[in-house]
Protein backbone atom coordinates (compact mmCIF):
# COMPACT_ATOMS: atom_id res chain seq x y z
CA UNK A 1 0.00 0.00 0.00
CA UNK A 2 0.88 3.47 -0.66
CA UNK A 3 1.71 5.81 2.41
CA UNK A 4 0.27 8.79 2.87
CA UNK A 5 1.97 12.18 1.28
CA UNK A 6 1.39 15.78 1.46
CA UNK A 7 2.59 17.91 -1.44
CA UNK A 8 2.80 22.16 -1.65
CA UNK A 9 2.94 24.03 -4.52
CA UNK A 10 3.39 27.77 -6.23
CA UNK A 11 2.69 28.71 -9.97
CA UNK A 12 3.17 32.24 -11.18
CA UNK A 13 2.06 34.03 -14.36
CA UNK A 14 2.36 37.34 -15.83
CA UNK A 15 1.89 38.81 -19.05
CA UNK A 16 3.14 41.93 -21.59
CA UNK A 17 -0.66 43.26 -20.56
CA UNK A 18 0.10 43.60 -16.89
CA UNK A 19 -1.85 40.56 -15.56
CA UNK A 20 -0.08 38.65 -12.97
CA UNK A 21 -1.12 35.46 -10.74
CA UNK A 22 -0.02 33.71 -7.88
CA UNK A 23 -1.22 30.60 -6.72
CA UNK A 24 -0.40 28.45 -3.41
CA UNK A 25 -1.57 25.23 -3.25
CA UNK A 26 -1.28 22.15 -0.55
CA UNK A 27 -2.94 18.43 -0.86
CA UNK A 28 -2.06 15.00 0.45
CA UNK A 29 -3.68 11.57 -0.12
CA UNK A 30 -3.78 7.97 1.19
CA UNK A 31 -4.35 4.86 -0.27
CA UNK A 32 -7.99 2.84 0.33
CA UNK A 33 -8.75 -0.36 0.09
CA UNK A 34 -9.68 -2.18 -3.75
CA UNK A 35 -6.76 -0.36 -5.52
CA UNK A 36 -8.19 2.96 -4.56
CA UNK A 37 -6.79 6.36 -3.39
CA UNK A 38 -8.04 9.68 -2.30
CA UNK A 39 -6.23 13.11 -2.51
CA UNK A 40 -7.30 16.43 -1.25
CA UNK A 41 -6.43 19.84 -2.05
CA UNK A 42 -6.75 23.16 -1.46
CA UNK A 43 -5.91 26.27 -3.34
CA UNK A 44 -5.75 29.81 -3.15
CA UNK A 45 -5.01 32.41 -6.40
CA UNK A 46 -4.51 35.99 -6.42
CA UNK A 47 -4.70 37.86 -9.00
CA UNK A 48 -4.06 41.17 -10.63
CA UNK A 49 -3.88 43.25 -13.51
CA UNK A 50 -6.24 46.44 -15.46
CA UNK A 51 -9.91 46.25 -15.48
CA UNK A 52 -10.99 49.30 -17.64
CA UNK A 53 -7.88 50.87 -17.53
CA UNK A 54 -7.57 50.74 -13.60
CA UNK A 55 -5.32 48.24 -11.88
CA UNK A 56 -7.75 45.72 -9.71
CA UNK A 57 -7.13 42.45 -7.76
CA UNK A 58 -9.11 39.45 -7.67
CA UNK A 59 -9.04 36.10 -5.86
CA UNK A 60 -9.89 32.21 -5.98
CA UNK A 61 -10.13 29.68 -3.18
CA UNK A 62 -10.61 26.20 -4.73
CA UNK A 63 -10.99 23.01 -2.30
CA UNK A 64 -11.38 19.76 -4.23
CA UNK A 65 -11.02 16.03 -4.21
CA UNK A 66 -10.01 13.13 -5.90
CA UNK A 67 -10.94 9.73 -5.93
CA UNK A 68 -8.80 7.20 -7.93
CA UNK A 69 -9.11 3.60 -9.55
CA UNK A 70 -6.55 1.68 -10.54
CA UNK A 71 -8.99 -1.28 -12.00
CA UNK A 72 -5.78 -2.95 -13.55
CA UNK A 73 -2.42 -3.01 -14.30
CA UNK A 74 -1.08 0.06 -16.15
CA UNK A 75 -5.04 1.65 -15.80
CA UNK A 76 -6.39 4.33 -13.79
CA UNK A 77 -9.37 6.34 -13.48
CA UNK A 78 -10.06 9.57 -11.79
CA UNK A 79 -12.87 11.58 -10.51
CA UNK A 80 -12.30 15.32 -9.83
CA UNK A 81 -15.25 16.85 -7.53
CA UNK A 82 -14.69 20.51 -5.74
CA UNK A 83 -16.12 23.94 -5.11
CA UNK A 84 -14.49 26.98 -6.04
CA UNK A 85 -15.07 30.91 -4.88
CA UNK A 86 -14.14 33.88 -6.97
CA UNK A 87 -14.20 37.28 -5.74
CA UNK A 88 -13.97 39.80 -8.71
CA UNK A 89 -12.33 43.27 -8.48
CA UNK A 90 -15.65 45.04 -6.80
CA UNK A 91 -15.75 42.67 -4.09
CA UNK A 92 -18.52 40.39 -5.44
CA UNK A 93 -17.92 36.04 -4.87
CA UNK A 94 -19.46 33.41 -6.75
CA UNK A 95 -19.50 30.09 -6.13
CA UNK A 96 -19.00 27.64 -8.95
CA UNK A 97 -18.90 23.51 -8.71
CA UNK A 98 -15.66 22.08 -10.32
CA UNK A 99 -15.09 18.57 -11.75
CA UNK A 100 -13.57 16.17 -14.12
CA UNK A 101 -12.82 12.60 -14.84
CA UNK A 102 -9.70 11.03 -16.52
CA UNK A 103 -8.68 7.79 -17.57
CA UNK A 104 -5.34 6.72 -18.32
CA UNK A 105 -4.67 3.34 -20.11
CA UNK A 106 -1.37 0.97 -21.94
CA UNK A 107 -2.29 1.01 -25.09
CA UNK A 108 0.57 -1.61 -26.70
CA UNK A 109 4.01 -0.11 -25.70
CA UNK A 110 2.55 3.62 -25.41
CA UNK A 111 0.39 5.25 -22.43
CA UNK A 112 -2.57 6.53 -23.29
CA UNK A 113 -4.71 9.49 -21.68
CA UNK A 114 -8.59 11.07 -21.94
CA UNK A 115 -9.67 13.81 -19.74
CA UNK A 116 -12.97 16.01 -19.55
CA UNK A 117 -13.21 18.90 -16.95
CA UNK A 118 -15.04 21.99 -15.96
CA UNK A 119 -13.51 24.93 -14.37
CA UNK A 120 -13.24 28.60 -13.96
CA UNK A 121 -10.87 30.39 -16.17
CA UNK A 122 -8.11 31.71 -14.55
CA UNK A 123 -5.85 34.33 -15.82
CA UNK A 124 -6.87 37.69 -14.94
CA UNK A 125 -9.42 40.19 -12.72
CA UNK A 126 -10.93 41.11 -16.13
CA UNK A 127 -11.67 37.69 -16.80
CA UNK A 128 -12.60 36.48 -13.51
CA UNK A 129 -14.91 39.69 -13.20
CA UNK A 130 -16.90 38.39 -16.78
CA UNK A 131 -17.48 34.69 -15.03
CA UNK A 132 -15.93 32.77 -17.81
CA UNK A 133 -16.37 29.23 -17.79
CA UNK A 134 -14.41 26.86 -19.35
CA UNK A 135 -15.39 22.87 -20.25
CA UNK A 136 -12.30 21.05 -21.80
CA UNK A 137 -11.16 17.76 -23.30
CA UNK A 138 -7.91 16.76 -23.81
CA UNK A 139 -6.27 13.46 -24.97
CA UNK A 140 -2.45 12.23 -24.76
CA UNK A 141 -0.36 9.98 -25.48
CA UNK A 142 3.25 8.51 -24.63
CA UNK A 143 5.81 6.14 -25.39
CA UNK A 144 9.52 4.76 -26.63
CA UNK A 145 9.53 4.87 -30.20
CA UNK A 146 13.43 3.84 -30.22
CA UNK A 147 15.81 3.27 -27.17
CA UNK A 148 16.04 5.84 -25.34
CA UNK A 149 13.42 8.07 -27.22
CA UNK A 150 10.82 9.14 -25.83
CA UNK A 151 7.52 11.11 -27.85
CA UNK A 152 4.76 12.31 -25.84
CA UNK A 153 1.53 14.12 -28.14
CA UNK A 154 -1.60 16.02 -26.72
CA UNK A 155 -4.66 17.24 -28.38
CA UNK A 156 -7.34 19.31 -26.26
CA UNK A 157 -10.26 21.55 -27.28
CA UNK A 158 -12.27 24.09 -24.75
CA UNK A 159 -15.46 25.52 -24.89
CA UNK A 160 -15.84 28.87 -22.77
CA UNK A 161 -19.01 29.92 -21.15
CA UNK A 162 -18.66 33.51 -23.02
CA UNK A 163 -18.44 31.51 -26.89
CA UNK A 164 -15.30 31.01 -27.22
CA UNK A 165 -13.17 28.33 -28.08
CA UNK A 166 -9.50 26.78 -28.13
CA UNK A 167 -7.60 24.08 -29.91
CA UNK A 168 -4.49 23.03 -28.89
CA UNK A 169 -2.30 20.29 -29.92
CA UNK A 170 1.45 19.57 -28.83
CA UNK A 171 4.81 16.89 -29.34
CA UNK A 172 7.66 16.31 -27.77
CA UNK A 173 10.40 14.13 -28.00
CA UNK A 174 13.65 13.41 -26.10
Amino acid sequence: ARAPWVQLDYDHMNDSDGNEMNTYGAGGGFALPARMDLRFGYAYSDLNGPVSGVDADASADTLYGVLGWRPKAGHRGELRLGAMRLTDAAGNDRTTAIGGVAYTLPMARWTGRAAAGFDPFLYSPEILDNEIDVTSATFAASGLVARRVQVETDAGYGHFSDGNTRWNAGAGVW
